[in-house]
Order: C-alpha cells, then sequence, then structure tokens
C-alpha cells in the first residue's frame, strides 16, 4: 500500500505556512524600511522648508527642490501601498491598512506645507525699494563749468536782500528770480557777526527757498533774525547756498528751524556757497506775510 503523497501533505502545508510567514515578515520589513524613508523625506522636508526661508533660496531653483521631493514621496508611496495590497495575508487588520495608508499621506503633506511656505509672497519684499527707483543720497552730477554757471546765475538773481548789504526788519524773506539747477535746491541760513564778518560757528534758521510753480522765481518763508530788541543795530551774515536735493531733504527732516554747527570745511556737507550778505537789523519789525 502506497502513502507517499498523503504522508508528505503535511509537510507541504507546513512549508506554506512557512512561506507565508517569511513574505508577510519580508512586507513588513519593507514596509517599516518605506516608513522609515518616509520619516526621513518628510523630516528633510521640513528641514528644507526651514532653512530655505531662512536662506532665501531662490525662486527659481525651489520648483526643482519641491519636484524632486514629490517623485520621491509619490514611489514611497506607490511602495508602501503595493507591498499591502500584494500581502499574501489577505485579512490584514483593518487598523494596519489604515495606517499605512496615512503614512503615504504625511509626505504629500509636508510637501504642500513646503510650497505653500515657498510660494507665499514674501512680506519683505514689499519693503524693498524698486531696482529702478533713484537713490534718495544719489547727488546730480555738474561738470565744474556747469556748477560755476549755475551759482553765479543764482547769485545774479538775488532781489532781496541786495547782496552788497542792505537794513533789514526782525523777519525777512530772501527772495530771487533765477532758475535752480535740476537736481538742486537753494537754502537761506545766517550768523551773528559784526561789519567785519560773521562770527562763531552756529548756522541760524535754515530755510529752504522755494521755486514759484512755473517760474524761474524762488524765495523763503518769512523768517526772524536775532532776538527780539537786543539786537537792533547789529550785523548778521545771510548766506545761500546751492545743495544738491538729497541733502534737502535731510534738512527738511530736521528741527523747524534747523541751527546747525559749522562743518570743518566751512560749509554744511555738499553744498556749494551762493552768497554772504551782511544785513543791520534796523528794526523789532516783522512785516505782514
Amino acid at each position: 500500500m502506497t502513502e507517499g503523497p498523503e504522508s508528505n501533505a503535511p509537510s507541504t502545508v507546513a512549508s506554506e505556512g512557512q512561506t507565508e510567514t517569511t513574505v508577510d515578515r519580508v512586507n513588513e520589513s519593507s514596509a517599516t524600511l518605506s516608513n522609515v524613508l518616509a520619516a526621513v523625506l518628510s523630516l528633510g522636508a521640513v528641514a528644507g522648508g526651514v532653512v530655505g526661508f531662512l536662506a532665501e533660496i531662490p525662486h527659481d531653483v525651489r520648483p526643482f527642490i519641491l519636484l524632486a521631493l514629490g517623485v520621491c514621496a509619490l514611489i514611497l508611496t506607490y511602495r508602501n501601498l503595493l507591498i499591502q495590497s500584494d500581502s499574501p495575508n489577505a485579512a490584514l487588520p483593518q487598523q494596519r491598512r489604515k495606517s499605512a495608508y496615512f503614512q503615504s499621506l504625511i509626505p504629500w503633506l509636508v510637501l504642500t506645507v513646503l510650497a505653500v511656505v515657498w510660494v507665499w509672497p514674501d512680506s519683505k519684499g514689499a519693503d524693498q525699494p524698486k531696482n529702478d527707483a533713484k537713490s534718495p543720497t544719489a547727488a546730480p552730477s555738474l561738470s565744474a563749468g556747469a556748477m560755476s554757471a549755475a551759482i553765479s546765475a543764482v547769485k545774479d538773481g538775488i532781489r532781496y536782500p541786495n547782496p552788497t548789504g542792505d537794513k533789514i526788519h526782525a523777519c525777512i524773506t530772501v527772495s530771487g528770480a533765477s532758475k535752480i539747477p535740476a537736481g538742486f535746491q537753494v537754502w537761506v541760513m545766517h550768523k551773528n557777526g559784526t561789519k567785519d564778518g560773521p562770527t562763531g560757528d552756529l548756522y541760524f534758521n535754515v530755510r529752504k527757498a522755494n521755486p514759484g510753480e512755473g517760474t524761474n522765481k524762488w524765495q523763503t518763508e518769512q523768517f526772524s533774525i536775532g532776538d527780539g530788541s537786543k539786537d537792533v543795530g547789529r550785523y548778521f551774515w545771510i548766506f545761500l547756498y546751492l545743495v544738491p536735493g538729497s541733502t534737502g531733504d535731510v534738512l527738511s527732516a530736521l528741527q523747524d528751524p534747523p541751527t546747525f554747527k559749522e562743518s570743518p570745511v566751512g560749509s554744511p556737507v555738499n553744498a556749494r556757497l551762493i552768497a554772504t550778505i551782511p544785513v543791520i537789523k534796523n528794526d523789532n519789525i516783522c512785516p505782514k506775510a
């Protein structure tokens, strides 16, 4: 009586069971490896997002980084889901399947967050000036001859006070009729002094000469000179300077009226002297402007 095939049945069943167990272990190991790689990818994406945001990776490079991370996430997702569907153990716990699906979504969630962070408008860019905007500190350029001609034109156009000397009220308006070169401003200030010249190193009542719209006329606001009736009959010296617009903008931002100390070179920074006018304070009257 032959019993060969029947006697081999138990061993065959045992062998198949061992094979399934081995396959499951391999699948579990592969799934674990995929999970580890997914975790590494997620951490790398988060770290890359933070570093990229702080290091300001150029915008034209970021899409390639996102594309590379997306391909890696796609491969890991495919491997993870394929392992679950090909497992010979059809009765995988539902909780384990849910966990696998959730783990497959992690790289995509991280990539989405990273993409939003990188694509979101950079608030710092709003505070930066446009590339074609002129620098506020850029001084206009004039040749020596053009500068000399511009200074002479403004000096010859002074209408009040008389450039050769004048008697004035306690409050005056310095004015003129001449073209101020583009990019420059005329500023007026005065010093205490004597008949022989100005004294001290302080400029008082620094005022901008405002050009008249559509004309070559210009004038300052009315400002006072001296200290009331105490210095009637005394000499003062009025200075007119041609300054770049950037320097004038700085002067405009000072206290009103600004008073500042003379620089070592004897004039305000970047300023060119137009004229100095000796005046005598004749009374303590401030005419109506």
